[in-house]
Order: structure tokens, then sequence, then C-alpha cells
């Protein structure tokens, strides 16, 4: 029997941490595409307030440059 994809759309309130549940997520289905118990996931990332997974990747890697790439890019959803 053929699986049928799934659709899943994470939102919420800012500041709710979204994008860090989304790349958790992320790493979970990619590790278990991997070992060849998931078909491959696929992402679509709409960040208005230019946040999103590279902030919490370059929080990991360098907290102060993602602080500074955030608030020199950020800008209002219209």
């Amino acid at each position: 029997m053929q699986q049928l994809p799934i659709k899943v759309v994470l939102c919420g309130s800012p500041h709710s941490r979204k994008s860090c549940l989304r790349d958790g997520l992320k790493q979970a289905m990619m590790s278990m595409y991997r070992d060849g118990k998931a078909p491959y996931p696929y992402f679509i990332t709409a960040c208005p307030d230019r946040e999103g997974a590279w902030f919490a990747e370059t929080v990991r890697n360098n907290a102060a440059l993602a602080q500074q790439l955030k608030d020199e890019y950020k800008s209002k959803f219209t």
C-alpha cells in the first residue's frame, strides 16, 4: 500500500521557538532518511521576520554574528 505524503504547518506567536522545533524535526527526519527508515523530507520555510533555521544554526556557531546579522537584516512583514 502506498503511503500518502504528510504535510505539517508550524505557526505561532513571535519568539515561540518555531524555528528551533522545525530545525530539530528536520535533523531527526534527515537522520531517519539516511538510515533508510523514512522518505526524503522536503521543507519550505517562510520567515517574514528574517529568523529561521539559519539563525539557530548561526547562534550555535557564533552567537554574536547571528545577532548582528539579525539586527542588520530584520524588517517588518508587509
